[in-house]
């Protein structure tokens, strides 16, 4: 049976091994203590375990710490399209934060390691940390193909992935329509 239990705090926030990756800045003290606060535990997942579902909202959001993950929609007629791979320092389930629902759903690709973070503490992150505000949402757009100039990544994100989905899923004919 596959699983996902959440585990003791194994890796503390400032012994991250994401943190001394050259593609994350630094973060300042105040933001590390922030990030400390913030982050609620980790979370083992088993290969092959949903962890967000499409239509629902979830109280977390989390970030990979090791493992990967991959963001799907179910299509009418039951088959899945895999949208995007989520690798270690991508977050998941922010689409689930910022709206009423999630869009897609995360399955672990392999053995998962996540930081859980609450929903409800998100908007503390806006409101008094907007650098690192800016560089989820950077992130966030960025991992979901669009432009770091695009003010709106978050809101045009679920449409996209519907032209896509009707791209890989349609006729040729209705590809060339619409």
């Amino acid at each position: 049976m596959r699983n996902a239990e959440p585990a003791p705090w194994k890796v503390p926030c400032e012994n991250c091994p994401l943190r001394g990756k050259a593609v994350f800045r630094q973060f300042s003290e105040t933001e590390l203590e922030f990030v400390k606060e913030f982050k609620a535990g980790e979370l083992s997942v088993e290969a092959g375990t949903t962890v967000l579902l499409e239509g629902t909202n979830s109280a977390h959001l989390y970030t990979v710490l090791s493992g990967w993950a991959f963001r799907y929609k179910m299509l009418p007629d039951g088959r899945r399209q895999i949208l995007n791979f989520a690798l270690p320092g991508d977050l998941v389930g922010v689409q689930g934060s910022m709206f009423d629902k999630m869009e897609h759903s995360v399955e672990a690709l392999n053995d998962l390691t996540l930081c859980i973070f609450p929903r409800e503490k998100v908007s503390t992150l806006f409101s008094r940390y907007p650098r690192l505000a800016f560089d989820v949402t950077w992130l966030c757009a960025a991992r979901n193909g669009f432009s770091t100039r695009t003010s709106s990544a978050l809101v045009v994100g679920p449409r996209l992935n519907e032209r896509l989905i009707c791209y890989c899923t349609c006729s040729d004919a209705r590809r060339i329509s619409g």
